[in-house]
């Protein structure tokens, strides 16, 4: 049972992440409309005007059409549907279509296929195994990416020396930019070039590319569940650290595991790093008497475990204490209340909301309205001084 952000949300996500890219959701109008925010919100697109689809199957939104199915087809089957909404989707010329079921058209059955054919569409169109669709939403976004490249054909090219790919970074990830920008200049501090982040905003010409990149080095492994297993069989090597870089001391150790694994000087990413942790630590020292409150304070966690270890760790050494540690696949309704959490954006604002912590930190899982302009990561530097931020702002009042 799923009970965190689902794999219907990660799976349209991995496809809306490549610009250029649309998903065709073969399913009823209902399934589409958040996703369809989303996708707006975490991915925006110049090209993409609010309002301005008023063609049907978009029916105002911009992205994530729907073939917008209803009780008769069910029935009856809704190939024809999906064959008007195909012919619609192709007029606004995308490079790549994929048709994803909702969780009830799944069991329809209806011949993709057929409609692909009719309209001469086989070689333009991915359609996605539905079956992803019951796995976590993190997990299914990783396979998706996955079976997308898989389904692009992709060789082994030409290995382009000292080149590297950022893998199991997703849209999801709250300010995936910012951190696709602090590990990219980690990276450039190595002497390698950055080709691109599949699944963070990566083009379908990033992709093709990206075979040829000597690395793929991850951020968190759990995200790049068929991503990683994909370019190790393309003949890429994949750097993958057990920890996700989740705190100052994690991610110090990410920029030496990988330098380790690519031959590289690791001096002067660890400065850059060093210049963000001094300044934390100076800002501390300034407030000693604020983080002497952190001391005896409780959290909660469910995450993936390479982020729940690091994180874990971090926290303890502050003098924080745990009172629940759970894995992410599980039920994050299982959390003990804390001062602190640590979960999915949409369980996190409910334990907010229902004054079961002092405060929240989200590790995945965008929730609507809960942007803004300030970096909220988990991931890096950025990371570490959310976190401390959070921390000791919640430590007011105790």
């Amino acid at each position: 049972m799923i009970n965190g952000p689902d794999g219907l949300t990660g799976a349209i996500m991995a496809i809306e992440s490549i610009p250029g890219a649309t998903v065709l959701l073969h399913g009823p109008g209902g399934c589409r409309i958040r996703n369809s925010l989303l996708s707006m919100a975490l991915v925006p697109r110049e090209d993409r005007v609010w309002g301005a689809y008023r063609e049907p199957f978009y029916a105002g939104y911009s992205r994530v059409p729907a073939s917008y199915i209803d009780g008769e087809d069910f029935v009856g089957g809704a190939v024809h549907r999906l064959e008007e909404a195909l012919e619609v989707v192709r007029r606004e010329g995308a490079e790549l279509i994929a048709i994803i079921d909702s969780p009830g058209a799944s069991l329809m059955a209806d011949d993709h296929r057929r409609a692909m054919s009719d309209l001469g569409m086989d070689d333009d169109v991915i359609v996605m195994d539905g079956q992803t669709m019951s796995a976590p939403m993190r997990r299914t976004y990783g396979r998706t990416l996955g079976e997308v490249l898989r389904r692009l054909s992709l060789g082994s090219g030409p290995v382009r020396k000292g080149t590297v790919c950022i893998i199991g970074l997703t849209v999801l990830d709250p300010c995936w930019e910012d951190v696709l920008e602090e590990f990219s200049a980690y990276l450039v501090d190595m002497g390698l070039e950055v080709l691109c982040s599949p699944g963070a905003g990566a083009s379908v010409s990033d992709l093709r590319r990206s075979v040829e990149a000597e690395y793929c080095v991850t951020v968190c492994p759990e995200s790049s569940d068929g991503v990683s297993g994909f370019y190790r069989d393309a003949g890429v090597e994949v750097v993958s650290p057990d920890d996700a870089p989740v705190g100052f001391d994690s991610t110090r150790r990410w920029i030496l595991d990988v330098a380790e694994a690519t031959g590289r000087d690791p001096s002067v990413a660890l400065e850059r790093l060093g210049r963000r942790e001094g300044r934390a630590r100076r800002k501390a020292d300034g407030m000693r008497y604020g983080m002497m409150r952190i001391e005896g304070m409780t959290f909660s966690a469910c995450a993936p475990p390479s982020v729940l270890r690091p994180l874990a760790s971090w926290l303890g050494g502050l003098g924080m204490v745990p009172v629940s540690l759970i894995e992410e696949d599980a039920n994050p309704s299982r959390m003990v209340p804390a001062d602190i959490v640590f979960c999915d954006g949409n369980t996190a604002l409910r334990m907010e909301s229902g004054r079961r912590c002092r405060a929240s930190v989200s590790t995945g899982g965008a929730v609507l309205g809960s942007d803004g302009f300030v970096t909220r990561t988990i991931y890096g530097s950025a990371g570490a001084e959310h976190i401390l931020d959070t921390v000791l702002r919640a430590s007011r009042g105790r």
